[in-house]
């Protein structure tokens, strides 16, 4: 199928949705859970796709928070399509000084096998204007482990972390998840192949995972020793509840990557964070410090073993306003030093819109500050998106 009859597809989808549905906001990360149970995406997010603490705990138990019977009324597929600028170009890798794409078009399925396993998926067609995708992510999970809290999870999937490593909706991530040191980053909120298992008891989360690689489709060399294999382990452990607007806990991993066939890095990452939603009029906060150790970053002239040793953190403040459909997000600092003579600060502002009149249609703007730009002249970067994410097939009233 040919690029601009998918397109063609993806915006007849969306004309389709905006006549027929809602008045009121609809949009939402998975609207295949606002559309099963009639409830605002507001339920989930405080702004799609940052999720407050009952999206957070949905995450957690893979999905099986939710009620198979009431999943079953609607198809699990829904379609994603996105317009992306930014003042520096460099979206389309075919061609850098591209700064406005018009299509990252992809499709999710989401859902129930039964009643004790869960499932999610995700296949990018278009990102960016370039042709091809990939697979983002991909897990089934089994959840009626010791009495329902426990929930084993394989597949393509983040690891576990602080939420907000994987999960947020400034256009920027945080860049403490991925910092380099030597010949490998940090790979603390990426997608990778592995398996996870949760055990969640309000107010306990605890978490662990195993990841290897994160290519497009599993493979043998994920699973290597060979030069460039990484295998890590991820914890978490939080004080969580669904129905409390705080959330604090401890994260961190310990892995190994393969410099050569007689080098080996072993290295680990440690942290702790705290999130509050915003409620009652008070802005939301996140809250983290970070720090990182490398046995052996592989720099050293003549097979010298160097080490290094880092830290990062961040405080992010965010408030929604005007009914929820509004988000203003205010980072004003992000620390990053990969112990290895490389220190950066970052920092930027966002705003999250949601028109309330066509249903799963967001976007966000965001400045960079100067000072972590790369934009002519020491200028702010800036960066916008307008996304859509819909079901395939009504009922689209809430």
């Amino acid at each position: 199928m040919t690029r601009p009859a998918i397109v063609a597809i993806a915006c007849v989808a969306l004309l389709a949705t905006a006549f027929f549905g809602p008045s009121k906001p609809t949009a939402t990360a998975l609207p295949t859970f606002a559309q099963a149970y009639h409830v605002d995406c507001k339920v989930c997010h405080t702004m799609v796709p940052a999720l407050n603490s009952y999206g957070r705990y949905i995450q957690r138990t893979g999905l099986a928070a939710l009620d198979p019977s009431v999943m079953k009324q609607v198809l699990p597929f829904l379609i994603r399509e996105a317009v992306n600028g930014r003042s520096t170009g460099k979206l389309d890798a075919t061609q850098p000084n591209v700064k406005i794409t018009s299509t990252s078009l992809s499709a999710d399925a989401v859902g129930f096998i039964g009643t004790s396993v869960t499932y999610r998926a995700e296949q990018s067609f278009y990102s960016n204007d370039v042709s091809g995708g990939g697979f983002g992510r991909g897990w089934f999970s089994y959840n009626d482990l010791f009495n329902k809290n426990g929930h084993l999870m394989v597949g393509k999937l983040e690891p576990s972390t602080m939420p907000v490593y994987s999960n947020w909706s400034d256009m920027t991530g945080f860049s403490s998840s991925s910092i380099a040191v030597g010949k490998h980053t940090y790979a603390l909120g990426s997608a990778r192949w592995g398996a996870a298992f949760n055990y969640v008891h309000a107010p306990i989360d605890a978490e662990i995972s195993w990841s290897a690689g994160g290519s497009n489709l599993i493979s043998a060399a994920d699973f290597t020793t060979n030069p460039g294999a990484d295998k890590v382990l991820h914890y978490k452990l939080a004080y969580a509840t669904p129905n409390k607007p705080y959330e604090i806990g401890v994260y961190g991993a310990s892995g190994g990557y393969v410099i050569s066939t007689t080098a080996l890095d072993r290295y680990s990452a440690s942290g702790v964070y705290a999130q509050r939603d915003p409620v009652n009029g008070v802005p939301g906060v996140i809250l983290f410090y970070q720090i990182t150790s490398d046995s052996n970053t592989g720099t050293g002239s003549k097979g010298a073993i160097v080490p290094a040793a880092g830290h990062a953190y961040a405080v992010e403040l965010y408030e929604p306003i005007f009914n929820g459909d509004v988000m203003i997000g205010f980072r004003p600092v992000e620390f990053t030093n990969n112990g290895f003579g490389t220190i950066k600060h970052f920092g930027n502002f966002d705003i999250g819109l949601h028109d309330p009149h066509i249903p799963y249609l967001y976007a966000t703007l965001e400045s960079a500050f100067a000072a972590s730009s790369n934009a002519p002249n020491g200028q702010p970067v800036w960066r916008f998106s307008v996304k859509w994410a819909g079901p395939i097939r009504g009922p689209f009233k809430q």
